[in-house]
């Protein structure tokens, strides 16, 4: 068991210090970043072109069940964490860390009679943390105080993975509707992925009775060995413990995806519109290592006086309890499924310059969905700057407040979304933020003429 929490840590740590939501960058369709959350989007630009360095780089924060408040608050006179505290300020039955980075490293989108066509290279990585607040809960309340219950943090689970993507895409408008699609093929550079996690612990009610400790799982990893030295008792050497740079352009680790979109015109200003986002898998087979524990039931009188008093003793007799928990390490290829996403869109235009909209998203990770809900404007100031403005409700977060702009000087389009203003202003409270910005070369504007239906 130590070693799957240690394995929990270090893996995270390094790249969660997000919830793939975003709220902004629907609305600014002026862009050809708009067409990664709907690619029946058509671009505003007959050429658009996205350069190393500065095509485009998104960051993505998701925080549930906790925030920087609850753990203000949960600080005694002496500003030691009151652990009990922390516990009841925490909401739900789970602390969610999510992270997602997305770095564009070029895209090409044109136009070749009534066609749209595309391809894009990312590099992108996905983490997302969860612990059952029951870890928190066994530190504040010790085992007594589930004498005659099971304590069980099998809700715990992690996914973290970093790949290439690249990504072939087409569009086209059929009257009143709009459709597009990308196909993409993943290339996996890194992963750690927890599938069918059991932490349970039954205290009796006596204490003279045997406490049991219920746990099994599997660790999946590819290109991450953090655990050889502890599980094959040797010392790992530093090649084992980091990711290969070969695992960035080999083509091992294999995968395939797709995005498909649709628009529909109800009337000249009423639009509605669906998508689907990164409906894929990836297919681990380089370097790949799996920790199981085979429901393991481990059944103990717990530590006596002689073992609490003395350290060492004490030490000892966790070690023991530790190595029956120890996993069995294999070398299977395995499977990862990507976090899909779901877009549905209203959008209504007053005028040329101004719309409305609303947007219904989800993402779909670790079983189960969190929606967000959008309401925004838009207005087109000139033809070359477009701003947006929207309010969002994430899950149980209600204080989101996103801005967006596009502007064109000559052939360089600069692009700025920021879901969550509020961060800045309030960051003891903030739960989700999202950070998209870059620039794309843009040329032959699209003057599409009005449609009377």
């Amino acid at each position: 068991m130590k070693n799957i929490f240690k394995t929990l840590v270090l893996v995270a740590l390094p790249f969660g210090l997000l919830a793939q939501i975003e709220t902004t960058q629907p609305a600014l369709t002026a862009t050809h970043q708009a067409t990664y959350i709907n690619p029946a989007i058509l671009p505003a630009y007959s050429t658009s072109i996205g350069t190393p360095v500065m095509s485009g780089f998104g960051l993505n924060i998701g925080l549930n069940g906790l925030n920087v408040r609850s753990v203000i608050t949960s600080l005694d006179t002496n500003r030691y964490l009151n652990i009990p505290q922390l516990y009841n300020n925490l909401k739900g039955d789970n602390i969610e860390i999510d992270v997602a980075v997305n770095y564009e490293i070029f895209h090409v989108r044109f136009k070749s009679k009534n066609w749209y066509y595309g391809i894009n290279f990312n590099t992108r990585n996905i983490t997302n943390l969860r612990l059952s607040n029951e870890l928190v809960g066994l530190l504040a309340n010790g085992n007594d105080f589930y004498a005659g219950n099971t304590w069980d943090a099998s809700s715990t689970a992690m996914t973290n993975i970093a790949f290439n993507e690249l990504g072939f895409s087409m569009a086209r408008n059929f009257n009143r509707f709009n459709v597009g699609g990308r196909a993409k093929l993943y290339q996996g550079i890194g992963v750690a992925q927890t599938k069918d996690f059991t932490l349970k612990l039954n205290q009796p009610k006596k204490p003279t009775e045997e406490i049991s400790l219920n746990a099994g799982g599997v660790i999946n990893t590819a290109s991450i060995g953090v655990l050889t030295d502890s599980v094959n008792g040797r010392a790992s050497t530093s090649d084992e413990k980091s990711i290969d740079p070969k695992n960035f352009y080999s083509m091992g680790n294999l995968g395939a995806g797709i995005d498909l979109g649709l628009t529909y015109d109800v009337n000249n200003r009423l639009t509605f519109g669906a998508s689907i986002i990164d409906f894929g898998f990836i297919n681990w087979t380089n370097n790949v290592t799996n920790y199981s524990i085979n429901n393991a039931d481990v059944r103990t009188n717990g530590l006596n006086k002689e073992q609490i008093d003395n350290g060492q003793k004490r030490d000892d007799y966790l070690d023991s309890l530790f190595n029956l928990l120890k996993p069995q390490v294999s070398e299977n290829s395995f499977t990862t499924f990507m976090p899909w996403r779901f877009y549905i869109t209203a959008n209504y235009k007053f005028n040329r310059r101004n719309t409305i909209g609303a947007v219904i998203q989800g993402r779909y990770l670790l079983g189960s969905i969190l929606p967000a809900y959008t309401l925004s404007y838009a207005r087109k100031i000139k033809d070359e700057f477009h701003l947006t403005a929207n309010y969002s409700i994430i899950g149980n977060s209600y204080t989101n407040i996103g801005l967006g702009w596009s502007l064109k000087m000559g052939p360089v389009q600069w692009y700025l979304m920021q879901d969550n203003v509020l961060a800045y202003f309030i960051p003891d409270q903030f739960q989700f933020m999202s950070l998209r910005l870059g620039f794309n070369l843009v040329f032959g504007e699209i003057r599409r003429p009005l449609k009377v239906y």
